[in-house]
């Protein structure tokens, strides 16, 4: 048995510099809110990991960044975007690490990693597009609106500023 590093409680099965169930809840809820300094170190921490190459990826050698760098690009990102947005760094250019110059902040619900559309399904959404006889003109609105009903406000944003791509997807 050992103590909770928090609040001294017993942990059982804990090791060295474990914490009891109610000190993780804390820490846990510390590292989603964005004032707190938790919730930079996460975000650092998930990023140098990343940049390390477990898994799938391949570890980068160029452009590796610091903790501190990307700690300040993510407060610029929500000095931009305001606190209520989750954001996530998104780099560049994928070949390099998490440096200042290669990191960029955008919203999570925006930096989804592989963007990639199954041919067969698209092409399956065109037929029936094309079945209905519905107006592309009204397909558009309802995307939009439908967007901005989810809470999705960036991607409703984005597909205003895209004019006709309804009509630009079903060519």
């Amino acid at each position: 048995m050992s103590s909770c590093v928090r609040c001294g409680k017993n942990v059982p099965g804990g090791g060295s510099g474990a914490r009891c169930k109610a000190c993780l809840a804390k820490l846990r809820k510390r590292k989603l809110d964005p004032h707190r300094h938790e919730h930079f170190d996460k975000l650092a921490s998930d990023a140098r990991r990343r940049e390390s190459g477990t898994g799938k990826s391949s570890k980068k050698t160029k452009g590796v960044g610091t903790t501190k760098e990307i700690v300040k690009k993510m407060k610029e990102g929500y000095k931009k975007y305001g606190t209520s947005t989750t954001l996530s760094p998104d780099r560049i250019d994928n070949s390099k690490g998490y440096s200042a110059s290669n990191v960029r902040v955008a919203p999570k619900t925006l930096n989804r990693g592989v963007h990639k559309i199954d041919p067969k399904k698209l092409a399956d959404w065109k037929k029936k597009v094309k079945k209905s006889n519905i107006d592309l003109d009204d397909l558009q609105k309802s995307c939009i609106q439908k967007a901005y009903d989810l809470g999705q406000s960036e991607v409703a944003i984005a597909l205003e500023i895209r004019s006709n791509f309804i009509s630009r997807l079903l060519k």
